[in-house]
């Protein structure tokens, strides 16, 4: 079951057949902070926290002005699928799956990740992956915009969330 961005990172990990490591999980959960994509809003990519823009069958183009084709899928598990299918494409993204196949520094990976057709333009900081993978993605029945920690308990791991108003 995918609750967390750790839940995500994991699944997508397996489905690609990549060590479930700390590093490769970190990579992961990196790549959808830099995303930024407020889950179950109007102009959200649903279950697609990493923006993706692989159709599949029961994919549709997510509102929002996205400059590309971003796709908004039906549950995690098609969400999943086509992230294996996204990675695995005409080995355009084989330097990030060489970095995971070795569990290399998320730095590294990260590198990688943006000089990839995917790319960013700054390189993500692996820094506070913990924090943000432990956040809540919002159930598909709700009409939260985003759970948002207010404050955390240190090292209990336990934190708290308020409802912000779309």
């Amino acid at each position: 079951m995918i609750r967390t961005p750790f839940d995500y990172a994991r699944a997508v990990l397996s489905a690609l057949a990549m060590p479930v490591t700390e590093n490769n999980v970190a990579v992961f959960v990196t790549a959808m902070r830099a995303e930024q994509n407020p889950p179950e809003t109007e102009k959200s990519a649903t279950f697609n926290p990493l923006n993706l823009t692989q159709v599949t069958a029961t994919s549709k183009c997510a509102p929002g002005g996205f400059s590309v084709p971003i796709q908004a899928y039906a549950s995690w598990n098609d969400s999943v699928a086509a992230a294996r299918k996204f990675f695995t494409y005409k080995d355009r993204y084989a330097a990030i799956l060489a970095a995971l196949r070795r569990s290399a520094d998320p730095s590294e990976t990260l590198s990688a990740w943006a000089q990839s057709p995917y790319g960013w333009t700054v390189v993500p900081s692996p820094a506070g992956w913990q924090t943000y993978g432990r956040l809540v993605f919002p159930s598909s029945r709700t009409s939260w915009a985003w759970l948002v920690p207010t404050f955390g308990l240190g090292t209990l791991g336990v934190y708290l969330y308020h409802r912000r108003s779309s």
